[in-house]
């Protein structure tokens, strides 16, 4: 080192050499300096630059490692020797294949060593004896004579991806023998980039008798074996109106026609567009032979049951009738009058099988609706004989089944007749209500009530003496409803009774 006159140090290297007089005497010395700035500077920045690239190639995820032709690792990175649970240092010496793969020789498959042979970069995807797969690329070092004086082999775990791909492999391999050996046909449509079956499993030859093979030749098959009159609906399916399952006619190769089930998931891309169908088509032809043959038998039964109602209609009208004839030739009016209440029985329970006649529901009637024709045609009959009563309702519509509308029927023909016959006496002015109501969904109410003279406080419910007080008791223990009798203003009878 030199300071000059400034005080400022320079590197220098010296040399030396004596001075020797005629004599052989040592006379003097000369000195050379050469400064030495300019290359301890670049000496500098070349070992900054070793730390940097040591520094990036430790940070690296990907193992590196420098090594000689015959594979004796002369530097690893930190991710090489971590993998191996060694510090880099431990590594330098020994061979690669003895520290990743326990062999005593080479590896026969090495991209490393091809590109030691080929003076070419290679890579491979390795599996080593401890089950981890590593992506090996080899680059070759090449000198000026164009010999392979070093390898550098970069190499990358991969294990998890690989077994991630496997699985999914797996899993796919397994849905597709699912696929291959349903019985239902499960395709694939594409709509983008370009039109056609992705993929059509083999029942398709055994439901449309044409071949995987023959769907990913035409794009068009899928829309040509519909029959005509419902391919308007395979329109609404591509435009998403209909996401439920479908029943479509397809014409078969054979020309046969056959009904099918579709069920069908839309695949849209990032951007919302529509890209693919993916369904499954089931034949279900036997299946809407079956549903057509109990329709037809249905609607034959409909018909049978319904002509049955009109026949019990029709026939309790001709009891009635013989009824009405017989009390027009019995003189005692005792007689006469009991003759007429057999007949309005007779008339209130074919009023029920009219009803159903006319029914869409041959089970059960709107009994609301029967209350109030029955409730107005035993007004009509009184009305000649009693001054102004006003009929009022309060019906709620309720279905009753045959076995129910006809006993109540009955007993409301009896308590209404009764409120005509006895609570307005001598043209009394008055009012009677009939009520229908749901009180829950197990119980429902029937009220007659009137506002006229009132029930003498001597008739008792559960001791009739009259045909009329014994029908409505036996019908009422029939139903298992409650009847209650209350006697302000007038008469009020509520009947409450279950529903089935």
């Amino acid at each position: 080192m030199l300071i000059n006159r400034e005080g400022k140090e320079y590197p220098v290297v010296d040399s030396g050499a004596p001075i020797v007089g005629p004599e052989g005497k040592l006379i003097g010395v000369v000195l050379v300096f050469r400064d030495q700035t300019e290359q301890r500077q670049v000496q500098r920045a070349l070992e900054k630059s070793e730390r940097e690239k040591a520094a990036i190639l430790d940070g690296m995820l990907e193992h590196v490692v420098y090594q000689a032709p015959d594979h004796t690792i002369l530097w690893a990175n930190r991710a090489a020797a971590q993998s191996l649970g060694k510090r880099p240092q431990d590594l330098v010496g020994h061979r690669c294949y003895e520290l990743w793969h326990g062999r005593s020789t080479p590896c026969d498959i090495c991209p490393v060593a091809l590109a030691r042979d080929t003076r070419q970069p290679q890579e491979d995807e390795i599996k080593t004896p401890d089950g981890r797969y590593w992506y090996i690329r080899g680059y070759p070092v090449i000198d000026e004579k164009g010999q392979a004086v070093a390898i550098i082999e970069v190499t990358l775990e991969i294990t998890e991806k690989v077994k991630a791909q496997l699985d999914l492999k797996a899993s796919e391999e397994r849905y597709r023998r699912l696929a291959e050996n349903a019985q239902d046909l499960i395709y694939r449509y594409r709509f983008y980039p370009q039109r056609g079956f992705e993929y059509v499993n083999p029942a398709a030859t055994e439901i449309t008798g044409y071949t995987p093979e023959e769907h990913y030749a035409d794009p068009d098959l899928g829309y040509k074996i519909i029959v005509e009159e419902d391919r308007p609906r395979l329109q609404e399916i591509v435009e998403g109106k209909i996401t439920q399952p479908i029943v479509l006619r397809w014409r078969r190769k054979d020309g046969e026609i056959i009904w099918t089930e579709l069920r069908n998931v839309p695949i849209y891309d990032e951007e919302g567009r529509l890209v693919a169908i993916e369904g499954i088509a089931r034949d279900v032809s036997e299946r809407v032979r079956r549903e057509e043959d109990l329709k037809k038998s249905l609607r034959e039964k409909e018909i049978l049951l319904r002509e049955i109602h009109h026949r019990v209609k029709n026939n309790m009208q001709v009891i009635s009738s013989l009824l009405n004839l017989q009390a027009a030739l019995v003189d005692d009016p005792r007689m006469r009058e009991i003759f007429r209440q057999c007949q309005k029985r007779i008339r209130s329970m074919a009023y029920v099988h009219e009803k159903l006649y006319g029914s869409q529901d041959l089970t059960a009637i709107d009994f609301a609706d029967y209350l109030h024709s029955l409730a107005k045609s035993i007004y009509h009959e009184f009305q000649w004989q009693l001054g102004p009563i006003d009929l009022k309702f309060e019906l709620e519509p309720l279905a009753l089944n045959i076995n129910q509308a006809v006993p109540l029927g009955l007993i409301a023909n009896e308590l209404i007749t009764n409120c005509f016959k006895h609570a307005f006496p001598e043209r009394r002015l008055g009012t009677i209500w009939v009520a229908l109501k749901r009180l829950d969904e197990k119980r429902a109410l029937l009220q007659i009530k009137d506002d006229g003279v009132g029930l003498p406080i001597e008739l008792d419910l559960k001791k009739p003496k009259t045909m009329g007080l014994t029908i409505i008791e036996a019908l009422v223990e029939q139903l298992e409803g409650k009847i209650e009798i209350l006697r302000e203003g007038g008469t009020d009878i509520r009947l409450v009774f279950p529903l089935p």
